[in-house]
């Protein structure tokens, strides 16, 4: 009798071992688990590539905007027998 009930507490203590185990290891999943969703939450939304893609169109927009009126701000047309063209785009960047 008293060599079964050595037995049950051997198990007994095993058993609970293994249990305090799996809580620390629970533990340690739930940590990361936070530490996961905390990234989560940090990363963009789907909407951040479509405002992205929009910001995108309109500085392509602008540049060309801007390349247009370089272009006919120094076009020859501008020149005139007294003003030579190498005179109004040098003071034009000025």
């Amino acid at each position: 009798m008293v060599l079964k009930m050595s037995a049950v507490q051997r198990r007994l203590i095993k058993k609970t071992e293994e249990g305090i185990a799996k809580e620390v290891e629970m533990r340690e999943l739930e940590r990361i688990n936070g530490e996961l969703k905390k990234q989560l939450i940090r990363l963009p939304g789907p909407d951040i590539g479509e405002r992205l893609n929009q910001s995108r169109d309109v500085v392509k927009a602008k540049s060309r905007q801007i390349k247009a009126s370089r272009k006919s701000a120094f076009h020859p047309t501008f020149c005139s027998i007294s003003t030579p063209c190498s005179f109004i785009v040098y003071h034009s960047y000025y």
